[in-house]
């Protein structure tokens, strides 16, 4: 997609939508949707002048299943804090085409059908532990069920006692992310410095 064919998006300045974007994510997109179109140009996250988001089950699929040199995807500085610099969602271009060949052999065949099983088994956890007619936080149940599959299948963890304390170590910097002071940490670099204890 080139400069010209980008799609519209909010024209208040970069910082003031990172502003908006960290201290009430859902309303701003919800906003920004509504104005906007299933995708706009929201640059919030790293100093990027050009980044889409999508919204259309549609349109992520099609992002997720053309051609990687279709689109450009240029390392997340935010992503890169909270995942490492080399993590397989950082990395670009042969370098990360070759470590997710690495990483799929266990997401094929027979062994997706016990994952599904898995994944079915976790869901059904989850949600038995909530009371009929209780408020509950879908993102917290969500994220809940992602941990525990992530710890689960794909680091294959068994050991329940460090299976425990990971989650809950995951799970509080999860929650941690949530504080708009914390977050400015992460979208400002100039508020990356170390502050001591």
């Amino acid at each position: 997609m080139s400069i010209s064919q980008l799609p519209d998006g909010p024209k208040t300045p970069n910082w003031l939508q990172q502003i908006e974007f960290i201290v009430d994510p859902i309303n701003y997109l919800q906003r920004s949707y509504q104005k906007y179109g299933d995708i706009f140009n929201a640059p919030v996250v790293g100093n990027f002048e050009e980044l889409l988001l999508v919204s259309h089950p549609e349109g992520l699929q099609k992002l997720l299943t053309r051609d990687t040199q279709e689109f450009f995807t240029p390392s997340n500085p935010v992503l890169n804090l909270i995942v490492g610099d080399y993590s397989v969602f950082c990395l670009e271009h042969e370098r990360h085409q070759r470590e997710r060949k690495l990483l799929m052999p266990p997401f094929h065949g027979e062994q997706m059908r016990n994952h599904g099983e898995t994944i079915c088994h976790v869901t059904e956890q989850v949600f038995s532990d909530l009371t009929p007619g209780e408020t509950f936080s879908a993102r917290s149940i969500a994220q809940n069920i992602s941990i525990e599959i992530i710890l689960n299948i794909v680091f294959g963890m068994n050991e329940k006692d460090r299976f425990y304390k990971l989650k809950q170590l995951i799970t509080e910097f999860m929650d941690s992310l949530q504080s708009p002071l914390i977050s400015s940490l992460l979208f400002f670099p100039f508020l990356r410095k170390d502050w001591g204890t």
